[in-house]
């Protein structure tokens, strides 16, 4: 977004820069956050616990509990695994799986809220000269190598290059924060992880409400708002099973 206001500091309204402000505030808390959080298996874990759902790891020699998997990239077992994110070099399981979600909210948001401030500020800036020469203004928006070479024969200012890119490399972000987005949204309201989504295992759906509190903790909508680390309702050593399940393990 900065890539798109500094250029027009002097004509950028104060509520853009707000947003600006909020929106990096936003990506470089939950990225923080994402980092920071273990995930890790204890091997020091009360014997009480472990029952017929919990499994044994050959490769770090302990017992793991339901839900958790071993890690290749991280070299050991992780709780609630969901899948290892080399953005940000650590695994996502139990206690980050909402500060990957959060970042992709934001980077989705703010690369379309940028997205439309080009179209908007390039649309009404540059309108004549876009009109003079071509009759596919759309193409300069969406395809950089038009507007490069009517750059490169004078014909428009670097400017609209700059932006243009600026707009591709937001139009890249944004879709794929919405494809991982969109997946992350599936198996956090059917109560799932990734692997657990992909073998069609629902035993621990307690319904949608349910499912985003058991990730975002007791206060799911104010993490949106300041990505505080609030206490949830399992520690990862042991879950609630929906009644049905409950009932069969009971067998």
């Amino acid at each position: 977004m900065l890539l798109v206001l500094l250029p027009n500091s002097k004509s950028t309204d104060g509520y853009e820069w707000v947003v600006v402000a909020f929106s990096i505030a936003q990506i470089v808390l939950n990225y923080y956050r994402l980092c920071t959080n273990s995930n890790i298996v204890s091997p020091i874990v009360d014997k009480g616990l472990q029952n017929k759902q919990w499994s044994y790891c050959v490769r770090c020699k302990i017992m793991r509990p339901p839900r958790a998997h071993h890690c290749a990239a991280c070299e050991t077992c992780i709780l609630k695994r969901d899948h290892h994110c080399y953005f940000a070099f650590t695994c996502v399981g139990m206690n980050n799986f909402r500060y990957f979600f959060l970042l992709l909210f934001y980077i989705l948001l703010f690369s379309l809220y940028t997205f439309l401030h080009f179209i908007s500020y390039a649309s009404q800036e540059y309108r004549k000269e876009l009109k003079q020469v071509t009759d596919y203004p759309i193409l300069t928006f969406i395809f950089p190598p038009w507007s490069l070479i009517l750059v490169l024969t004078g014909e428009l200012p670097f400017i609209v290059f700059y932006y243009n890119v600026c707009s591709c490399i937001c139009s890249l972000f944004s879709a794929c924060a919405t494809f991982y987005l969109g997946w992350g949204l599936t198996v956090l309201l059917d109560g799932q992880t990734s692997s657990e989504a992909l073998q069609g295992e629902k035993k621990y759906h307690l319904g949608m409400y349910r499912n985003i509190k058991e990730v975002f903790g007791s206060y799911p909508f104010v993490n949106f708002i300041f990505p505080f680390k609030s206490r949830l309702n399992s520690d990862g050593y042991d879950f609630e099973l929906n009644p049905i399940h409950r009932e069969v393990s009971l067998l």
